[in-house]
């Protein structure tokens, strides 16, 4: 995972792909600075409108008279389209394309690619041309590396994920720490999400709220509300407000762990705080309740979540279809609640 010490040769596009030159629009460009032209591909390429940004980019090659100094920007806004329309391939052609007109490639040309190749999937990629970055530049920037990161981390590697973080020349930021963390929590190891967000406090960066929110999150998904509590707190002692989301899983992590009242309290308490709850916050505690087989507590809160404003969700009724079951309802109970989730 190391990256010095290895020589690394970026993939080459497929030979049996070339890229396809759209047709020219012949409107003359004239009254346009080069700026101009430029922003509009910048806009087309921040849409990940890939079609749009090649046929303004090889009608901007075709009027021939863009200044030398911004053919390098030329030619990565276009691989920004690439990156954000999450086109790894079409990315690297372009790249080879850049090299066949010796074109300059600086940070820029790499950390597109290494995000198009993230936002594709292609996590060993990723990796690839953070290596080929450090060769070709010296240097790596950290937003290239945090998109190599998230790769990992979509891919739920979350263990690469943390090496790269550590390996990497960079000072990691709050997003990387985050990334890593939540790679973690999302594969059900909240312990070593938290052991990621200590490690981010140690180096006196202070975590946001979502990163907070991904441990909570975390710990509720297994129904460890203790863990779960302690965490939302040190997010409130961090100055960050409680939220819909991270009191959610509060409520969540209640009554995963078949503690009704305690989901219930939780509600309240954002209630209280006037954080106002959504749909899965009343479904979590419909589902507490359900759980136990107390259809009318259940049927309670489905109520309350109406009085809201939130619309009941299948998930709504489907718990009561389960808090008559458990309470060994008659069947047509369960049927009726059954139709509403249908209709």
């Amino acid at each position: 995972m190391r990256l010095r010490g290895r020589v690394v040769r970026p993939p080459a596009p497929p030979r049996s792909v070339s890229p396809v030159t759209p047709t020219i629009n012949p409107q003359p460009m004239r009254d346009h600075t080069s700026r101009e032209l430029l922003d509009l591909l910048n806009e087309l390429a921040e849409r990940g409108d890939l079609a749009g940004a090649q046929q303004h980019f090889e009608t901007i090659k075709a009027h021939g008279d863009l200044p030398s100094n911004l053919q390098t920007m030329l030619h990565n806004t276009m691989l920004k389209a690439c990156a954000n329309g999450g086109d790894f391939r079409k990315a690297v052609e372009h790249y080879s394309r850049m090299r066949s007109d010796r074109i300059r490639l600086n940070q820029k040309t790499f950390g597109k690619i290494i995000t198009a190749a993230a936002r594709s999937g292609s996590w060993d990629q990723a990796l690839v041309w953070v290596r080929a970055m450090h060769q070709e530049c010296g240097t790596v920037d950290q937003a290239s590396v945090g998109a190599a990161i998230d790769a990992f981390a979509r891919a739920h590697r979350c263990e690469e994920a943390a090496e790269l973080l550590q390996d990497s020349a960079v000072s990691p930021d709050c997003v990387s720490y985050s990334t890593v963390a939540k790679a973690f929590a999302q594969a059900g190891k909240p312990n070593e999400a938290a052991v990621w967000l200590g490690r981010m406090e140690a180096k006196t960066i202070v975590p946001d709220r979502q990163a907070f929110n991904t441990v909570v999150h975390g710990f509720a998904k297994l129904g460890r509300v203790e863990s779960a509590s302690e965490w939302l707190a040190r997010a409130r002692a961090a100055g960050h407000a409680p939220d819909v989301v991270g009191c959610s899983s509060l409520v969540d992590a209640c009554a995963k762990a078949g503690r009704a009242d305690e989901a219930l309290e939780w509600l309240q308490n954002m209630q209280d705080a006037r954080v106002q709850p959504n749909s899965v916050t009343f479904n979590s505690v419909i589902d507490a309740y359900a759980r136990k087989g107390n259809v009318e507590e259940a049927k309670r809160h489905l109520n309350a979540m109406r009085a809201a404003s939130c619309r009941p969700t299948l998930v709504s009724y489907t718990s009561l279809v389960k808090a008559c079951t458990e309470a060994c309802r008659p069947v047509k109970d369960a049927e009726d609640w059954l139709a509403c989730a249908m209709a």
